[in-house]
């Protein structure tokens, strides 16, 4: 079915929740962040989403760049890493964004389920209990605005990492959802319901 893209974001209008057990405690663990994003070009760069402390000492989250550019960003005990995509995805149309976390040492960054980017530094513990708040559309105090020209859908979380072949397999799995011609509707001008079903027997 095609899904309903969720825009608008600011400073005043975005999702976010206090930190939280299932996430704020990873240390040396896995970690997985993904997301579907349409995009006409943002004019700085702004969060997707993630999580993060209040200086941005901690963190693990999406950002998107003024040229187009996603990028995959931690930040530990031991050190900060940004991988970025090599082209500019500010095209008008959906893209799904994935940032593994193996461990502590290792990580890697997909576009469209394709690997894109990896590194090896060591970053060390992505913890610090009840400091990691996780936000949608701005950063999770909002201060830095919002991702105000793009339109996310499907944003998750997991202390898990999936493998190279559950990337691409997710990819084509959801990616049929947002072509415009899907059987189920989920939005009509008015009303966010099922207009129709087609099953594929």
């Amino acid at each position: 079915a095609e899904l309903l893209g969720y825009s608008g974001w600011s400073a005043s209008n975005y999702l976010n929740r206090a930190s939280d057990a299932d996430w704020d405690v990873l240390g040396t663990g896995s970690a997985y962040l993904s997301i579907w994003l349409n995009s006409t070009g943002e004019s700085t760069t702004q969060w997707a989403h993630g999580f993060s402390n209040s200086g941005d000492t901690i963190q693990f989250c999406m950002r998107f760049q003024a040229n187009g550019l996603m990028s995959c960003v931690e930040d530990g005990a031991s050190a900060r890493v940004q991988t970025d995509t090599s082209t500019g995805w500010d095209d008008s149309k959906w893209h799904k964004f994935d940032f593994v976390r193996v461990s502590s040492t290792e990580r890697y960054s997909y576009v469209d389920g394709l690997l894109s980017n990896s590194t090896t530094t060591d970053t060390g513990s992505l913890s610090s209990s009840g400091n990691l708040p996780y936000s949608i559309g701005a950063e999770p105090d909002g201060a830095t605005g919002g991702i105000a020209n793009s339109k996310l859908a499907l944003a998750k979380l997991s202390a898990s990492a999936p493998t190279d072949t559950q990337i691409r397999q997710m990819y084509d799995d959801e990616k049929g959802m947002f072509v415009a011609s899907a059987e189920c509707l989920l939005q009509s001008g008015s009303t966010d319901a099922v207009l129709d079903v087609n099953v594929d027997p």
